[in-house]
């Protein structure tokens, strides 16, 4: 059997609707491998596994009651370290810098929390077909295109002109008709 922290979104979310699995399940096992190899990889910041288990807690007693909050309720989901979070110190780069906890989460951390997921690109095709097709993909898609802009944005705030001109070139060629893409871009 492949381990719980290798299967995918797609396969999560089929084994919580078929009860095969449960969020809380998975969390334990996603955070015992973190646990593992955290030491010796140093991948993650601000990891909070009671935080982990606990929101994977009240995602098995959705999945349980057949509400779940939306379509990744209860998959496992990371965010970058340069992306504030509320209460978490965001590194700067530099060890001069002090750090602070941040007082409010940047626009994409706060959709995280509101969708319980972020995407790292357009949603897997084999989603397109699942009984959430129509209006709740393009609701996500619009949530993830939204959250992408808001990134950019603080990028763009900060300096990183540079950084993000090749992604918003393609973006803009992927999406044309998204004016603050376009906007984003000049």
């Amino acid at each position: 059997m492949t381990p719980l922290h290798e299967l995918s979104a797609t396969e999560l979310v089929a084994a919580y609707r078929e009860r095969r699995l449960s969020p809380l399940e998975v969390a334990r096992a996603v955070v015992a491998h973190l646990e593992r190899w955290e030491p010796h990889i140093r991948a993650t910041w601000g990891f909070d596994a009671e935080a982990a288990l606990a929101q994977a807690h009240h995602s098995e007693v959705r999945w349980q009651r057949g509400e779940p909050c939306g379509a990744l309720d209860g998959v496992p989901v990371t965010i970058k370290e340069n992306i504030a979070t509320r209460g978490v110190p965001v590194p700067l780069g530099s060890a001069a810098t002090e750090l602070v906890p941040a007082t409010e989460d940047a626009p994409p951390a706060a959709r995280l929390r509101e969708a319980l997921a972020l995407w790292r690109g357009p949603l897997p095709a084999e989603l397109l077909d699942a009984p959430l097709a129509g209006l709740e993909v393009r609701r996500l898609e619009e949530l993830r295109l939204s959250a992408l802009e808001d990134r950019i944005g603080a990028d763009l705030a900060a300096g990183r002109h540079a950084e993000v001109v090749p992604e918003l070139e393609s973006l803009t060629a992927e999406n044309p008709l998204r004016e603050r893409l376009w906007a984003q871009y000049m």
